[in-house]
């Protein structure tokens, strides 16, 4: 008997399973190969069931090798509506449900932490799904055209929404994202077409590209914190009437607002620098827009185009003149409506500048290296009232022209200017009469009365000197002079020592140095050593050629030998020049005879001291020793 009615459930359950279409056959519970979960169907709710621990496995070869549709999960025949898991399952695999068309709902148990690519894509019946709590990421694909999907419920940790997320689910009408929500992925939202309203988290800096394209429903939208949004993220949106990009975004994109036709007012942070191309191209209904002055970039099309690409017959730009807003302007024909000179702006890569009215100052903030400018196209700050310059210290480079017609009378440049173009500073325009055709032309002419401070051996004072521009070293002056009473003479480039067997220790004491530094060619201080000065960074200052009173032969020593040199070259044996012709010239004569030659006996003999012979001492007539042989002046000078 029992036998008897098992068979006849068996025989019901089966035609109940062909009455919805589909029959599937298998004991009470299958098991997922690899894995310890069992899945079993219901036919009285048509819910499949899955129990055990562990994550189901992907199933990324779904597609067959033409693109084809072809499953490949074990449950693939089963056409239910409702989807469970049991506490204990962490996670759905890659397309595990992917086309599973009669599915209405599923039902997550907190264990779930991860749910993956694509795992419920083109579920055209789900209506409704709350996300578990464990998960953070909303993964690519998961909902993609799930076309009757009404409401989504994310967990309160949710960081991300993935690529294509909810690409095509045309029932959403609302979505309540979480103020966790930092990023949402490329198409996430694409063809959401009943999608009424949007608020965008504080948190959330990043929006992708195509993220809500033609969701043409979409009335209400807040931006929020998204300052990085991606090209057509919101082209088509032509429900939209009213935008405010956040505070922070510096750049809208190529084509972010195009084609959002109901658009009727725009607001612009003054944090943008950029308007991409047909940025706001079609949108028909905006007449009128303003454009921060810290704008300069704008790309075609980006602005005043609607229907068919055409210019907005009576379109209203409204910015600062002598900024990108007012060339766009001019160049396409649009009125501008001008707000006044711009006060802030980009003058370079990683330089921005701003000016204060109240104290004149153009300061330039930033790192790195100016644009370079023109006398036709100069920098956006040219023609305000700059008395004063304030460069950041991180500018390591200064443009062509970047200050020309700036009537500031001087310029601070640091050591770590290491370029300076051609008429960055110093340079100015004005009109005069062209001699040959009589007409009033424009000339670039250098400013007389301008000033560069800086250092010296640097792009500064490189460019102050070649350019004939007065330089102000912001160097500690470096100074030498002998000390008091010291035994020398400087005489241009000659230094004229008057003693005898100087060290190079001895030599160097007899000067002062201020921030410079004494080198010697050699260890000893004898005629045609070279004495070298150097200022603090090591650059030549001063160099000197020694000259030792009466060291004609250059070893130091003032002798008989020296002595025997004059009187060979005052009877034509040789000849001296240079160094140790001057050297031999004792009395200072101009002419080199025994007369020298007797000095230097009285020199070596102590009957006369070197210290008596400096140019203004006093030098007796007569040796003090009247016993002393090389005070007599012999007829060949000899000793």
């Amino acid at each position: 008997m029992k036998k008897i009615i098992s068979v006849f459930l068996t025989i019901c359950m089966l035609i109940s399973v062909c009455a919805a279409g589909t029959v599937y056959v298998f004991a009470d519970s299958e098991k997922i190969d690899g894995t310890d979960i069992t899945f079993s169907f219901d036919p009285s709710d048509e819910s499949l069931n899955f129990e055990g621990t562990g994550a189901i496995p992907d199933y990324d070869d779904y597609r067959d090798g033409y693109g084809g549709v072809e499953l490949k999960y074990p449950w693939k025949d089963i056409a239910c509506k409702k989807i469970t898991f049991s506490d204990g399952i962490t996670g759905i695999g890659n397309y595990a449900f992917c086309y599973s068309t009669k599915l209405e709902s599923v039902e997550f148990p907190s264990s779930v932490t991860s749910l993956g690519e694509g795992a419920f894509l083109y579920c055209t019946s789900l209506k409704s799904v709350v996300i578990p709590d464990g998960i953070t990421r909303v993964g690519k694909s998961l909902f993609e055209n799930c076309h009757s999907l009404e409401s989504v419920t994310f967990a309160p940790g949710t960081q991300e929404i993935g690529d294509r997320a909810f690409f095509r689910c045309t029932s959403l009408k609302s979505v309540e994202l979480p103020e966790t929500l930092e990023k949402i992925g490329a198409y996430s939202f694409d063809q959401c077409s009943m999608l009424e309203s949007l608020t965008i988290p504080d948190k959330t800096a990043e929006i992708g590209a195509y993220a809500f394209y033609t969701c043409e429903a979409m009335t209400s939208l807040d931006l929020g914190g998204a300052v990085s949004i991606g090209r057509f993220a919101f082209s088509g949106c032509s429900a939209l009437k009213e935008l405010i990009i956040p505070e922070g975004t510096e750049a809208v994109s190529d084509n972010e607002f195009e084609d959002c036709s109901g658009l009727e007012s725009v607001t612009l942070p003054d944090s943008l620098k950029a308007i991409g191309s047909n940025a706001f191209n079609f949108c028909n209904s905006l007449k009128a827009v303003t454009i921060p002055q810290t704008v300069t970039e704008i790309g075609t099309k980006a602005v005043g185009y609607g229907s068919r690409g055409k210019l907005t017959e009576g379109f209203v730009i409204s910015g600062y003149t002598n900024t990108e807003a007012q060339d766009y302007a001019v160049k396409n024909s649009i009125k501008f409506e001008a707000l006044g000179h711009c006060t802030v702006g980009r003058c370079g890569e990683k330089i921005n500048w701003s000016y204060d009215v109240e104290t004149a100052t153009l300061t330039l903030a930033g790192e790195g290296a100016t644009y370079d400018f023109s006398a036709e196209k100069p920098a956006t700050y040219i023609g305000l009232d700059i008395q004063r310059i304030e460069l950041d210290e991180r500018i390591t480079g200064i443009g062509s022209f970047a200050f020309f017609n700036c009537q500031a009378g001087e310029i601070t440049l640091s050591e770590k200017v290491t370029a300076i173009g051609e008429k960055g500073v110093g340079y100015y325009s004005m009109e005069k009469i062209d001699e040959e055709s009589g007409e009033l032309v424009t000339v670039v002419t250098k400013m007389e009365s301008f000033v560069i401070n800086g250092h010296r051996h640097t792009a500064a004072s490189e460019y102050a000197e070649s350019n004939g521009i007065k330089f102000n070293s912001l160097d500690p002056e470096p100074v030498y002079r002998p000390v008091e009473n010291a035994p020398l003479v400087i005489d241009e480039d000659i230094i004229k020592v008057y003693a005898t067997e100087l060290t190079a220790a001895e030599f160097e004491s007899l000067f002062e140095c201020a921030n410079c530094t004494l080198s010697i060619s050699s260890e000893s201080i004898a005629t045609g050593a070279v004495v070298t000065f150097t200022d603090d960074q090591g650059y030549k200052i001063d160099e000197f050629t020694v000259i030792v009173n009466g060291d004609v032969s250059g070893d130091s020593f003032v002798n008989s030998t020296d002595a025997l040199l004059i009187l060979q070259h005052s009877v034509g044996l040789i000849t001296l020049e240079g160094v140790p012709l001057r050297s031999a010239d004792l009395d200072g004569d101009g002419n080199i005879n025994s007369s020298d030659a007797l000095l230097i006996l009285r020199l070596s003999v102590g009957s006369l001291t070197q210290e008596s012979m400096i140019p203004g001492a006093e030098i007796p007539e007569k040796p003090e020793n009247p016993e002393n042989p090389g005070g007599t002046d012999t007829a060949g000078g000899a000793a």
